[in-house]
């Protein structure tokens, strides 16, 4: 799920404009954190993985960059879930810069070997 539930544009009357897109305001994140937060409730998940800086800082209330929170489990506890989250980059910046891939795939080995001990 997105952390905002609309879609953040730095121009509203051209949405299908190529460079868009905008990260969205601490506001909005905030108005939204409630429904994100039921969300996980709901869903309880055995683990978390954030794609990319602007879910990560969200959910674990960090302003380090994804760079180096990537790659390790962090655990995350709000609003009674509490599991494991693992950060890794948004599929768009593997697109800007392909040399990334490599560590996201050593991420999603990771998340395999987590989903392996619980069976």
């Amino acid at each position: 799920t997105n952390v905002v539930k609309c879609h953040p544009m730095k121009d509203p009357k051209d949405p299908e404009a190529r460079g868009n897109d905008r990260q969205p305001t601490p506001g909005e994140s905030a108005a939204c954190r409630p429904y994100l937060d039921e969300q996980l409730r709901l869903i309880a998940p055995r683990f978390i993985v954030t794609l990319g800086g602007v879910a990560t800082r969200e959910l674990l209330g960090s302003d380090a960059p994804i760079g180096k929170l990537r790659g390790r489990w962090h655990a995350y506890e709000r609003e009674g879930v509490r599991t494991r989250l693992l950060p890794t980059f948004h599929p768009a910046a593997l697109l800007r810069d392909p040399s990334r891939k490599r560590a996201v795939w050593e991420d999603m080995k990771s998340l395999r070997r987590a989903l392996d001990e619980i069976g």
